[in-house]
């Protein structure tokens, strides 16, 4: 093969794939958009391990991350997300101090948590 076609089998070798990268990345966020609608910023802004208050239940969880998927650890039981939450009435907390645990918090020691800065806010749907 002469140099000129190795170059142009290249450059559209590239651009195929660089198309179908792009592709690949925005049926990504469409899947996680489909999911989540409105509240898919909570998808991206969450980590793993970060707590989740519901309000209105007076229940506490913890995230759990996949790659296009979260859920709440409640009471060593792993819910989907929209079977847990009510979108006006929950908080979501990440840990400033990696000391605490979920098994050893309540509702009632969340207040005090975050006046004491061991819990910063992430996200509020209040």
């Amino acid at each position: 093969m002469n140099k000129t076609l190795k170059i142009i089998l290249t450059v559209f070798g590239l651009l195929v794939i660089g198309l179908g990268g792009l592709i690949a990345f925005g049926m990504y966020t469409m899947d996680i958009e489909d999911m989540y609608g409105d509240n898919q910023d909570i998808f991206y802004n969450s980590r793993q391990g970060d707590f989740v208050i519901n309000h209105e239940t007076k229940e506490l969880g913890q995230i759990s991350k996949t790659w296009t998927r979260f859920y709440i650890i409640d009471n060593s039981d792993t819910l989907n997300i929209n079977d847990w939450w009510d979108d006006k009435n929950i908080e979501i907390l990440r840990l400033a101090d990696k000391s605490i645990s979920l098994d050893n918090l309540d509702y009632k020691d969340i207040d005090g948590l975050k006046k004491e800065k061991k819990l910063e806010l992430v996200k509020s749907l209040r």
